[in-house]
C-alpha cells in the first residue's frame, strides 16, 4: 500500500479510528455543532475534536506498522507538518475576516424569522432564537440556499426541518410536489431552488407542513 503500513492490520479499526475522530467531527461542524461541543453517550464521548496540534504530530513516522528507513523519513514528515500548518495558518485568517463581516451583518436583520444573506458568512453561533432559516446565493451554481438552524438543545436537528415527502425528489418532482416551480433539491435541513423567491417560498411551504 502507498502508505506503507504493515498489511496486518486490521483494515476495519483503521476505518472505525478515522470515523471516529476524523470523519463525525466534520460532519458535525458541517451541521453547525462547534468541534468542543463533546457529548457524553453511555460514558464515552460521541464527538472527537479536531485540532491543528493532534493533526502536526499525526505527521510523526510510527515505526510500529510502518517502515520508516532512513532519516530522510522524519525530514518528509517534518515538511508535510510545517506545510500543513501554514495552510491552516492561512485559511485560518480568511476564516477571521470573514467572522467580522458575519459579526457586523448578522445583528442587522432584525425581528425576521428569515436570515436573509446577500453572500454566504459564517452564521452559526450568531443567529437568535427566534430565526428558523437562513438563506444566501450559490457562489458555485447561481440560484440560492436555504438551511434549517439547528434546535438550540440538539444543533443538529433543524427547528423547522423540510418535509420528508420532499427529500431525494428531482427537480420536476420537487416543484410539483412543494408547488415550487424553480425548486431544485431539498434535503432535511437544507434546500435549492433557482432564485431568491423560490428558495423563500419553500421556506415558508416547509413551516405550513411543519
Amino acid at each position: 500500500n502507498r502508505h506503507n503500513v504493515d498489511a496486518s492490520v486490521d483494515r476495519q479499526s483503521i476505518a472505525a479510528y478515522v470515523d471516529r475522530d476524523f470523519i463525525r467531527a466534520i460532519d458535525a461542524v458541517d451541521c453547525g455543532v462547534a468541534s468542543w461541543m463533546m457529548r457524553p453517550r453511555d460514558g464515552v464521548a460521541e464527538l472527537a475534536p479536531i485540532d491543528i496540534p493532534r493533526l502536526v504530530a499525526m505527521h510523526n513516522p510510527e515505526p510500529a506498522v510502518e517502515a520508516v528507513g532512513d532519516g530522510r523519513r522524519y525530514d518528509n514528515a517534518f515538511e508535510q507538518a510545517v506545510q500543513a500548518a501554514t495552510t491552516w495558518l492561512e485559511r485560518a485568517a480568511v476564516r477571521a475576516a470573514a467572522e467580522a463581516v458575519a459579526d457586523e451583518l448578522l445583528p442587522q436583520q432584525g425581528d425576521d424569522t428569515i436570515v436573509r444573506l446577500e453572500r454566504l458568512v459564517p452564521w452559526r453561533g450568531r443567529t437568535l432564537a427566534h430565526q428558523t432559516h437562513v438563506m444566501w446565493p450559490d457562489p458555485v451554481d447561481g440560484g440560492w440556499l436555504a438551511q434549517a438552524i439547528g434546535r438550540e438543545d440538539d444543533p443538529m436537528v433543524p427547528k423547522v426541518a423540510y418535509p420528508g415527502g420532499w427529500i431525494g425528489l428531482g427537480a420536476e418532482e420537487l416543484a410539483r410536489v412543494s408547488g415550487v416551480q424553480d425548486a431544485v433539491f431539498a434535503r432535511g435541513h437544507v434546500a435549492g431552488a433557482r432564485s431568491r423567491e423560490g428558495v423563500e417560498a419553500m421556506v415558508k411551504r416547509a413551516r405550513e407542513v411543519t
